[in-house]
């Protein structure tokens, strides 16, 4: 039960995660959901909100792109730690266009972003934008895939859109990547997150305190 894990005060802690801040797959769409009783949010000096996260939870089909963190914080007045839910929303579809050409350069990823443009108008109507840009990744598992360092295509799009077909190939592009990660699952690898811990949420940037339930916490 959450009442029976031990929760040492962040600056205690050997290693705190890593803040919102550093991630723009949910910049600015944080809301802290707080009680009717409005307990006050208890920041440190740089205005943040010290959140000790212990679970989360998602529902895809009636809160697409939308995260449910459970856990703590420390509330000065009751002298206790106590429950909170952090709601994450517009959590975005992110994928990775594999390049044909094993070499891959500057070129070869400006074809790819021309063919998927073309794919999303006349096979995808139904995503109507989405945000794509070059980047370097590394690829290290079972499909016929290189191995290593190699410039790749990154697209990022609403949960609210179908996801691409697992099984898309083009003349550019050879695979891709992530067609079927979660919210879940990007969140918690891109903010590197491996278990119960600290994260760091800076309050008036990405969170608002509102008085709607959406859980039973304090």
């Amino acid at each position: 039960m959450i009442e029976e894990i031990k929760i040492q005060p962040p600056e205690e802690q050997e290693q705190i995660s890593q803040s919102f801040e550093e991630e723009k797959m949910i910049e600015n769409e944080g809301e802290m959901v707080d009680s009717p009783l409005s307990i006050p949010l208890q920041t440190d000096k740089e205005g943040n909100l010290n959140f000790y996260w212990i679970d989360i939870y998602e529902n895809q089909r009636n809160y697409p792109g939308k995260l449910f963190l459970f856990g703590k914080v420390y509330v000065a007045r009751n002298r206790n730690y106590e429950s909170i839910c952090v709601v994450v929303k517009n959590m975005k579809r992110l994928m990775y266009f594999i390049p044909t050409n094993a070499a891959a350069t500057g070129e070869d990823i400006i074809k790819i972003d021309k063919e998927i443009e073309n794919l999303r108008r006349m096979r995808f109507k139904s995503i109507k934008s989405w945000l794509r840009r070059p980047v370097d990744k590394k690829y290290a598992f079972e499909l016929d895939i290189k191995k290593g360092k190699q410039k790749v295509l990154e697209v990022m799009y609403d949960f609210k859109y179908q996801p691409l077909p697992r099984d898309l190939r083009g003349k550019s592009f050879s695979h891709v990547i992530g067609t079927t990660y979660s919210p879940i699952e990007i969140f918690l690898i891109l903010l590197k997150i491996k278990g119960p811990c600290w994260l760091k949420i800076p309050v008036g940037k990405y969170v608002q305190a509102v008085k709607q339930r959406h859980s039973r916490c304090k």
